[in-house]
């Protein structure tokens, strides 16, 4: 008979430890999955502030071409004024506006492309957020 109760003792033993060691488990689950989320809102929070650094990056681009343009403009009309030819000339004016439309289209294109890094940042955001 001791052997029996020995042996139930052990029984019920192995299950506290069991029930204990599932415990465990589901709190350690629970820390991985507290731990999981606050690396995908680390995730979405460095997504965005990519994003907003592209967008800045390319407004600051587009200043620089602007500027670029605008000492170009200043190049070309200062050739043209000392070239002797009429500076009115149509061929002259057709010059200037032709580097202005070039002009606009390079800062166009920089604007382009931090419009297109910052969407291709924002699209990958979500993929981040739903970890959480």
């Amino acid at each position: 008979m001791a052997a029996g109760g020995i042996g139930l003792g052990l029984s019920g033993l192995s299950t506290v430890m069991g029930a204990v060691g599932g415990m465990s488990q589901g709190q350690a689950a629970g820390r991985q999955a507290d731990y999981t989320a606050q690396v995908a809102r680390n995730n979405q929070i460095i997504a965005q502030q990519n994003a907003e650094y592209a967008s800045q990056a390319g407004e600051t681009q587009a200043q620089a071409q602007d500027l670029k343009n605008r000492a170009t403009q200043g190049a070309i009309a200062a050739s043209q004024s000392a070239s002797g030819l009429s500076f009115d000339s149509p061929t002259l004016i057709d010059v200037r506006e032709g580097a202005a439309q070039i002009g606009r289209l390079d800062i166009g294109a920089a604007r382009h492309q931090a419009a297109s890094s910052r969407l291709v940042l924002s699209i990958r955001q979500p993929a981040w957020a739903d970890d959480s």
